[in-house]
């Protein structure tokens, strides 16, 4: 599914004409998701190709990485904490892991 409307890309915040409709959580994880509203957004080609890798220490670099992690949390747990336990904590800059904490309620 393509976006026609030159909207601006989620990944990378650039106006693009013709923008995938990516899924947040993968169909091949979660047919019944496929679709819903909420587990869609719109990437360029190569957002979209960042996404669909799964390597969440690359996805964070999307501009949409947090929030899509907090629709895919109440959406699919399973997968949601399938992608953080992936991620390199240590690599985090200072706001990112305060986002991970807000969202995994991972307070010291």
């Amino acid at each position: 599914m393509t976006s026609q409307n030159g909207k601006l890309c989620a990944g990378c915040r650039l106006p693009i004409q013709g923008l995938d409709n990516s899924h947040i959580i993968p169909v091949s994880q979660r047919k019944s998701l496929e679709f819903h509203p909420d587990n869609t957004c719109d990437h360029c080609r190569k957002c979209h190709d960042v996404w669909e890798v799964h390597n969440p220490n690359e996805m964070k670099k999307l501009g949409n990485f947090w929030p899509a992690m907090k629709i895919a949390k109440g959406l699919d747990p399973s997968w949601f904490w399938g992608i953080m336990n992936k991620l390199d904590l240590d690599a985090l800059e200072p706001e990112e892991l305060i986002r991970y904490k807000t969202l995994t309620n991972d307070y010291e």
